[in-house]
């Protein structure tokens, strides 16, 4: 992977960092930053979250599950934090009565990373946007 081999062959790390919170590059930066003992800010884009969104989603309209895909695609809109983790909830409950562990493992994974850093699901909505 491209960020891992940057790290590598670079004996300076940034103290800020902005990315699209692709589990895979923000799984790598953690990694490659503790096993350095480096302490750096990561931000999110709020655009790019919402791109990955869609490409996470786009298998669904073909398996006619076009209501599940708007369900999710609407996250990024939510104000209110109590409303945005009662959809959340819900919609992460219809992911798994229907086996869509594709999406459903894609969202627990945002779910997970932004509790550990205090925070909710992503850059969605008063949650989702830095």
């Amino acid at each position: 992977m491209v960020i891992q081999q940057f790290f590598e062959i670079q004996d300076k790390f940034p103290r800020i960092i902005v990315s699209d919170q692709d589990p895979s590059i923000m799984t790598v930066i953690e990694k490659e930053y503790l096993k350095k003992g480096k302490i750096f800010h990561h931000f999110h884009c709020s655009w790019h979250p919402k791109q990955n969104l869609k490409r996470n989603c786009s298998y669904l309209s073909a398996m006619k599950l076009g209501d599940i895909k708007e369900r999710i695609l609407k996250l990024p809109d939510i104000k209110d934090a109590n409303y945005f983790e009662k959809k959340v909830k819900h919609i992460l409950e219809l992911l798994k009565n229907k086996n869509l562990n594709k999406t459903l493992d894609y969202l627990k994974f945002q779910l997970k990373h932004k509790e550990k850093k205090g925070q909710s699901i992503s850059s969605f909505g008063v949650y989702w946007r830095h």
